[in-house]
């Protein structure tokens, strides 16, 4: 009888689970979700540049500039007081310099990665690159329900996004060496954006604000010129 109640809770437990997993929508309805919701495709399609400035919370001297000429180009610097970093993409080419020292790297997946952020949107570039999606099911990021969509590049690179169940908003970003959060969701010229972004890396949480944003104006097309890393 023992048995028998056993395998009846057995079987009703796993139907339930299975009734659940049923009800997930795809990765691939989770991240259009988020794109319709922070202004849809169309819009982002159309941005062709894109320049954002950032500080650190508290810290007005720390500061991050990202632009954008979508696809193909990403350049990116950190300066503070006394360091600076950069990070300049250029159709498949990559090369950081930190304060005066540059180096060219080759690491495929480090190149794989500049190549999806080069894009306006990187949720709308995954299908275009080839990443593998799947919905993992719904997990808890501070106390909010969350879908967990499993990102995986041609060349094996892990991403973890976190999707609000009720707003669709992108909530983190876990790449293993990081995780990055997105709150304070404002919509700036029709486009949603979260305004406050933390990062969690190596136990750290460190907070930036967004300055400005501004699309499809000109931009210092010099930035996207790989420094010779010979000399």
């Amino acid at each position: 009888m023992f048995k028998t109640l056993s395998a009846l809770l057995f079987i009703t437990c796993l139907s339930c689970f299975s009734a659940v997993a049923q009800k997930l929508p795809s990765a691939e309805k989770v991240i259009a979700r988020y794109v319709e919701v922070i202004g849809g495709s169309k819009k982002w399609a159309a941005i062709k540049t894109s320049e954002f400035r950032l500080e650190l919370s508290g810290d007005s001297t720390v500061k991050i500039h990202i632009v954008k000429k979508i696809p193909d180009a990403y350049y990116q610097s950190l300066t503070a007081a006394n360091a600076s970093e950069t990070s300049t993409y250029n159709k498949g080419k990559l090369v950081n310099t930190i304060n005066s020292e540059i180096s060219r790297i080759t690491d495929p997946k480090a190149i794989d990665d500049l190549a999806l952020q080069a894009y306006a949107l990187p949720d709308m570039a995954y299908k275009n690159l080839g990443y593998t999606m799947v919905n993992l099911g719904i997990k808890y990021v501070d106390d909010m329900p969350c879908y967990e969509i499993k990102l995986v590049s041609k060349l094996g690179t892990e991403i973890l996004n976190y999707y609000e169940v009720k707003s669709g908003y992108l909530r983190m970003v876990d790449t293993r060496d990081m995780k990055s959060y997105f709150e304070d969701y404002k919509m700036v010229q029709g486009y949603g954006l979260p305004h406050d972004m933390k990062m969690l890396v190596q136990g750290t949480m460190i907070v930036f604000k967004v300055k400005s944003w501004v699309i499809n104006k000109p931009i210092d097309e010099s930035l996207f010129i790989t420094p010779d890393a010979s000399k």
